[in-house]
């Protein structure tokens, strides 16, 4: 069956699901989750808990973090609200699309490379 299990951390969950912290990655968690909560059946057992320690005590307070927990089965979608945190794992093949749907696109003075060729030719 093809299928995706999701995790959303809640929005307040911010310190401990440990973001970056530079400007660009400051969305995105350093957590490595999938050593974290899953285990792979090709690893063997002993490679598997050590991983697992090392992400554990790397960081303490993501285990603790809240969060809602959902399988999408095949044709299923899955709206992240705003700020939410999220993690999704395929179980089979899959194809995601992501819409950043609050990006307001190039701010005034910001314009396209083309825009600005445009204006060049004109003056």
């Amino acid at each position: 069956m093809l299928s995706t299990d999701c995790r959303l951390y809640l929005p307040n969950e911010g310190k401990r699901v440990y973001p970056y912290q530079d400007t660009y990655r400051k969305y995105l968690s350093q957590v490595d989750v999938e050593k974290f909560i899953f285990s792979e059946k090709e690893k063997e057992e002993e490679v598997k808990k050590e991983e697992e320690k090392k992400e554990r005590e790397k960081f303490p307070l993501f285990a603790s973090a809240d969060y809602l927990e959902c399988l999408l089965r095949e044709g299923e979608c899955l709206y992240i609200p705003p700020q939410y945190w999220a993690f999704s794992r395929n179980n089979s093949y899959a194809c995601s699309v992501e819409f950043e749907l609050n990006n307001p696109g190039p701010t005034k003075g910001n314009d396209s490379k083309e825009k600005e060729k445009e204006r060049r030719k004109a003056s």
